[in-house]
Protein backbone atom coordinates (compact mmCIF):
# COMPACT_ATOMS: atom_id res chain seq x y z
CA UNK A 1 0.00 0.00 0.00
CA UNK A 2 2.79 2.32 0.73
CA UNK A 3 4.86 2.21 -2.23
CA UNK A 4 1.56 2.24 -4.50
CA UNK A 5 1.08 5.65 -2.52
CA UNK A 6 4.68 6.58 -3.51
CA UNK A 7 4.51 5.99 -7.23
CA UNK A 8 1.24 8.02 -7.33
CA UNK A 9 3.20 10.85 -5.61
CA UNK A 10 6.24 10.78 -8.24
CA UNK A 11 3.89 10.70 -11.12
CA UNK A 12 2.06 13.71 -9.82
CA UNK A 13 5.24 15.43 -9.20
CA UNK A 14 6.46 14.72 -12.64
CA UNK A 15 3.56 16.07 -14.14
CA UNK A 16 3.93 19.73 -12.52
CA UNK A 17 7.57 19.61 -12.96
CA UNK A 18 7.05 19.19 -17.01
CA UNK A 19 3.84 21.21 -17.08
CA UNK A 20 6.00 24.28 -14.94
CA UNK A 21 8.77 24.03 -17.60
CA UNK A 22 6.28 24.08 -20.71
CA UNK A 23 4.99 27.68 -19.23
CA UNK A 24 8.58 29.13 -19.18
CA UNK A 25 9.19 28.14 -22.54
CA UNK A 26 6.14 29.62 -24.02
CA UNK A 27 6.59 32.65 -22.01
CA UNK A 28 10.21 33.50 -22.83
CA UNK A 29 9.54 33.01 -26.62
CA UNK A 30 9.11 36.90 -28.55
CA UNK A 31 6.61 37.38 -30.92
CA UNK A 32 6.85 36.98 -34.94
CA UNK A 33 7.93 40.36 -35.87
CA UNK A 34 5.12 41.22 -38.89
CA UNK A 35 6.05 43.56 -42.09
CA UNK A 36 3.86 45.69 -43.21
CA UNK A 37 3.41 46.71 -46.70
CA UNK A 38 4.10 50.79 -46.96
CA UNK A 39 1.58 52.98 -47.96
CA UNK A 40 1.50 54.91 -51.43
CA UNK A 41 2.65 57.80 -49.73
CA UNK A 42 5.26 56.00 -47.70
CA UNK A 43 6.80 54.74 -50.48
CA UNK A 44 7.29 58.06 -52.33
CA UNK A 45 8.58 59.39 -49.43
CA UNK A 46 10.86 56.74 -49.64
CA UNK A 47 12.23 57.22 -52.81
CA UNK A 48 13.06 60.86 -52.62
CA UNK A 49 16.38 61.41 -51.83
CA UNK A 50 17.53 65.17 -50.26
CA UNK A 51 19.49 66.90 -53.01
CA UNK A 52 23.35 67.58 -52.52
CA UNK A 53 24.30 70.96 -53.69
CA UNK A 54 26.76 71.61 -56.43
CA UNK A 55 30.39 72.39 -56.71
CA UNK A 56 30.81 72.91 -59.91
CA UNK A 57 31.55 76.60 -61.26
CA UNK A 58 28.30 78.44 -61.82
CA UNK A 59 27.55 79.19 -65.53
CA UNK A 60 27.57 82.93 -65.37
CA UNK A 61 31.30 82.70 -64.75
CA UNK A 62 32.48 81.36 -67.74
CA UNK A 63 32.47 84.47 -69.39
CA UNK A 64 34.50 86.11 -67.32
CA UNK A 65 38.42 86.72 -68.05
CA UNK A 66 40.84 84.44 -66.52
CA UNK A 67 43.71 86.22 -64.34
CA UNK A 68 46.38 86.84 -66.55
CA UNK A 69 49.82 85.57 -65.41
CA UNK A 70 52.66 87.25 -64.12
CA UNK A 71 54.80 87.28 -66.99
CA UNK A 72 53.44 86.13 -70.40
CA UNK A 73 55.68 86.43 -73.74
CA UNK A 74 55.01 88.99 -76.34
CA UNK A 75 56.38 88.58 -80.49
CA UNK A 76 59.57 90.45 -81.55
CA UNK A 77 60.17 91.05 -84.88
CA UNK A 78 62.58 90.09 -86.81
CA UNK A 79 62.87 86.38 -85.52
CA UNK A 80 66.96 87.16 -85.95
CA UNK A 81 67.38 90.60 -85.39
CA UNK A 82 71.13 91.91 -86.27
CA UNK A 83 73.03 94.90 -85.92
CA UNK A 84 71.19 96.70 -89.39
CA UNK A 85 67.46 95.59 -88.29
CA UNK A 86 65.42 97.82 -86.08
CA UNK A 87 63.70 95.40 -83.43
CA UNK A 88 59.56 95.92 -83.02
CA UNK A 89 57.23 94.71 -80.54
CA UNK A 90 54.09 93.49 -81.45
CA UNK A 91 51.46 95.58 -79.78
CA UNK A 92 48.50 96.82 -81.21
CA UNK A 93 48.41 100.17 -83.05
CA UNK A 94 46.62 102.63 -80.87
CA UNK A 95 48.78 100.40 -77.39
CA UNK A 96 49.04 103.34 -74.74
CA UNK A 97 50.31 101.29 -72.18
CA UNK A 98 54.20 101.21 -71.09
CA UNK A 99 57.14 99.89 -72.94
CA UNK A 100 60.56 99.52 -71.70
CA UNK A 101 63.87 98.71 -73.63
CA UNK A 102 67.07 97.05 -72.21
CA UNK A 103 69.75 96.58 -73.82
CA UNK A 104 72.18 93.90 -71.94
CA UNK A 105 69.76 94.79 -68.60
CA UNK A 106 70.66 98.35 -69.52
CA UNK A 107 67.10 101.02 -69.51
CA UNK A 108 66.94 102.68 -72.62
CA UNK A 109 65.00 105.77 -71.20
CA UNK A 110 64.71 107.47 -74.24
CA UNK A 111 62.80 105.00 -76.39
CA UNK A 112 59.34 104.32 -75.24
CA UNK A 113 57.98 103.35 -78.80
CA UNK A 114 57.03 100.01 -80.35
CA UNK A 115 60.08 100.07 -82.26
CA UNK A 116 64.07 99.82 -81.12
CA UNK A 117 66.58 101.87 -83.90
CA UNK A 118 69.23 99.55 -84.48
CA UNK A 119 71.82 101.70 -83.69
CA UNK A 120 71.01 100.84 -79.85
CA UNK A 121 73.30 97.62 -80.46
CA UNK A 122 75.27 95.37 -81.38
CA UNK A 123 76.40 91.94 -82.22
CA UNK A 124 75.89 89.81 -79.03
CA UNK A 125 73.99 92.51 -77.23
CA UNK A 126 70.70 90.81 -75.84
CA UNK A 127 67.74 93.33 -76.48
CA UNK A 128 64.73 92.62 -73.77
CA UNK A 129 61.11 94.31 -73.80
CA UNK A 130 58.94 94.90 -71.09
CA UNK A 131 55.49 95.69 -72.34
CA UNK A 132 53.12 96.99 -69.51
CA UNK A 133 49.30 96.96 -70.30
CA UNK A 134 46.89 99.57 -69.16
CA UNK A 135 44.89 96.38 -67.44
CA UNK A 136 47.99 95.97 -65.83
CA UNK A 137 49.06 92.78 -67.36
CA UNK A 138 53.05 92.55 -67.91
CA UNK A 139 54.82 90.78 -70.99
CA UNK A 140 57.95 90.47 -72.31
CA UNK A 141 60.08 89.28 -74.91
CA UNK A 142 63.94 88.58 -75.97
CA UNK A 143 65.99 88.67 -78.27
CA UNK A 144 69.90 88.08 -79.20
CA UNK A 145 71.78 90.28 -81.73
CA UNK A 146 73.47 88.06 -84.37
CA UNK A 147 76.08 88.26 -87.07
CA UNK A 148 75.22 90.78 -90.26
CA UNK A 149 76.33 90.13 -94.06
CA UNK A 150 78.67 92.39 -95.07
CA UNK A 151 76.88 95.48 -97.51
CA UNK A 152 78.28 96.22 -100.92
CA UNK A 153 77.70 99.62 -101.37
CA UNK A 154 77.21 100.36 -105.60
CA UNK A 155 77.93 104.02 -107.05
CA UNK A 156 79.15 105.09 -110.49
CA UNK A 157 82.23 107.02 -108.65
CA UNK A 158 83.54 103.23 -108.15
CA UNK A 159 84.30 103.43 -111.80
CA UNK A 160 87.05 104.92 -113.68
CA UNK A 161 87.61 104.18 -117.22
CA UNK A 162 91.04 104.45 -119.58
CA UNK A 163 91.76 101.41 -121.95
CA UNK A 164 90.73 99.17 -119.00
CA UNK A 165 87.57 99.38 -116.87
CA UNK A 166 88.46 99.64 -113.34
CA UNK A 167 86.40 99.04 -110.15
CA UNK A 168 86.66 99.36 -106.55
CA UNK A 169 84.43 97.21 -104.51
CA UNK A 170 83.05 99.22 -101.92
CA UNK A 171 82.43 96.85 -98.91
CA UNK A 172 81.26 97.95 -94.75
CA UNK A 173 80.42 95.39 -92.49
CA UNK A 174 77.81 95.88 -89.57
CA UNK A 175 80.50 94.20 -86.92
CA UNK A 176 83.33 95.66 -88.00
CA UNK A 177 84.53 92.24 -89.75
CA UNK A 178 87.25 91.52 -91.57
CA UNK A 179 85.65 90.67 -95.13
CA UNK A 180 87.11 88.35 -97.78
CA UNK A 181 86.42 89.63 -101.31
CA UNK A 182 85.60 86.70 -104.35
CA UNK A 183 84.67 87.51 -108.17
CA UNK A 184 82.37 85.08 -108.85
CA UNK A 185 81.87 85.93 -112.52
CA UNK A 186 84.00 88.86 -114.77
CA UNK A 187 84.93 89.11 -118.67
CA UNK A 188 87.89 87.22 -119.60
CA UNK A 189 91.21 88.48 -119.09
CA UNK A 190 90.70 90.75 -116.15
CA UNK A 191 92.79 90.70 -112.78
CA UNK A 192 92.19 91.44 -108.94
CA UNK A 193 94.37 93.27 -106.25
CA UNK A 194 93.01 92.48 -102.87
CA UNK A 195 95.28 95.34 -101.52
CA UNK A 196 93.40 98.01 -103.12
CA UNK A 197 90.16 95.83 -103.62
CA UNK A 198 90.10 96.97 -107.36
CA UNK A 199 88.82 94.67 -110.36
CA UNK A 200 90.22 95.68 -114.04
CA UNK A 201 88.63 94.31 -116.96
CA UNK A 202 89.81 95.04 -120.50
CA UNK A 203 87.59 96.91 -122.79
CA UNK A 204 86.81 95.85 -126.29
CA UNK A 205 88.23 98.15 -129.27
CA UNK A 206 85.25 97.99 -131.14
CA UNK A 207 83.29 100.64 -131.59
CA UNK A 208 79.11 100.98 -130.24
CA UNK A 209 77.93 99.79 -127.04
CA UNK A 210 79.54 96.89 -124.89
CA UNK A 211 77.94 95.64 -121.68
CA UNK A 212 80.30 94.36 -119.00
CA UNK A 213 79.05 92.57 -116.31
CA UNK A 214 80.67 90.56 -113.56
CA UNK A 215 79.82 89.25 -110.14
CA UNK A 216 81.05 89.91 -106.67
CA UNK A 217 80.94 88.20 -103.31
CA UNK A 218 82.01 89.70 -99.91
CA UNK A 219 82.26 86.61 -97.08
CA UNK A 220 82.52 88.03 -93.45
CA UNK A 221 84.10 85.33 -90.60
CA UNK A 222 80.60 83.79 -89.71
CA UNK A 223 80.11 83.02 -93.02
CA UNK A 224 77.47 85.49 -93.76
CA UNK A 225 77.60 86.95 -97.58
CA UNK A 226 75.81 89.26 -99.85
CA UNK A 227 76.25 88.64 -103.38
CA UNK A 228 76.05 91.28 -105.98
CA UNK A 229 75.72 91.02 -110.28
CA UNK A 230 76.69 94.42 -111.84
CA UNK A 231 75.89 95.49 -115.17
CA UNK A 232 78.32 98.16 -116.87
CA UNK A 233 76.78 99.95 -120.06
CA UNK A 234 79.96 101.62 -122.28
CA UNK A 235 79.58 103.69 -125.46
CA UNK A 236 81.06 106.49 -127.12
CA UNK A 237 78.56 108.83 -124.96
CA UNK A 238 76.99 107.00 -122.15
CA UNK A 239 78.38 105.03 -119.38
CA UNK A 240 75.50 103.80 -116.87
CA UNK A 241 75.71 101.54 -113.93
CA UNK A 242 73.00 98.94 -113.80
CA UNK A 243 72.61 95.94 -110.84
CA UNK A 244 70.84 93.02 -111.43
Amino acid sequence: MRKKFLAIFLIVAFSILVTAACSKRKMTQKPAKTTEAPSPANQEATNMKPSIPSTSPKANNESEETAPSAEESVKLEPFQPNATTDIKVDVPEDFNGDIQWYVNNNRIYDVSAPILPHNYFKRGDTVKVTVIYPSGKVASGQATIGDAPPQIILSDSNFELDDVLHYHINVEDPDNDNVKIDIIEAPEGYKYDPTTRTLAIPISNKPGQQVITFTIKATDPYGRYNQKKIAYKLNTSVQKLKVK
